[in-house]
């Protein structure tokens, strides 16, 4: 099977760490090891699926924390109605130097205001995946425990959500990625290293 694999890095207390595995055309990502430092106050990881996606409506430049969603209703809820993106909600979408994981902090109309600037350009058309907040049901999470290494080894933690599920009827994960977030509060935390196998979307077994 393909691979994913992230390694070594850290941000200042406060400051979400996070990493991306990114979608794979036929496959859904599976995580299977993680590592992660806690340093002296536990921290929370949380694996996070795709809710919906939608594209970018016009072009944003690098620096600024705006950006146009051509559908800004593209999450559904437990019930199968659409649901509109809010404050907190994750997103990881395209520029034109790889994948960008940032969350929202208002919207206006169809334009969203990010808590970060985006590190490149994101041309107009480009892909959006909608993860929703940290504590949606969907979501798996992991307690890292103070001061002590985290060795998460022979997980199966999958992208996508079945059909069977909270009645998401069409998001089996197929290449979309999957979000890996630490909440990293009061003492800065490391990840150690992500990774993960990407599943065939034929497989029966895959949720």
């Amino acid at each position: 099977m393909p691979t994913f694999h992230d390694g070594y890095q850290t941000q200042s207390l406060g400051v979400h760490i996070t990493s991306i595995a990114p979608g794979l055309a036929g496959h859904v990502p599976r995580l299977t090891n993680l590592n992660y430092r806690a340093a002296g106050t536990a921290h929370t990881i949380y694996v996070m699926k795709c809710c919906g996606t939608t594209l970018a409506g016009e072009e944003a430049s690098s620096g600024v924390a705006t950006l146009e969603f051509e559908d800004t209703s593209p999450l559904i809820t437990p019930a199968g109605a659409d649901e509109t993106v809010a404050a907190s909600d994750w997103c990881v979408y395209q520029t034109v130097d790889g994948l960008q994981s940032n969350d929202i902090a208002s919207l206006a109309g169809n334009v969203i205001s990010f808590n970060d600037n985006h590190a490149a350009v994101v041309e107009k058309g480009a892909g959006i995946w909608v993860f929703g907040e940290l504590a949606r049901a969907v979501h798996t999470t992991l307690e890292a425990l103070a001061s002590q290494d985290n060795l998460y080894s022979d997980l199966v933690i999958q992208g996508g959500i079945a059909a069977e599920s909270d009645r998401y009827q069409t998001n089996n994960g197929s290449g979309f990625p999957l979000l890996i977030i630490s909440n990293n509060i009061t003492a800065a935390g490391f990840l150690k290293s992500v990774s993960g196998v990407y599943v065939p979307d034929t497989d029966q077994n895959m949720n």
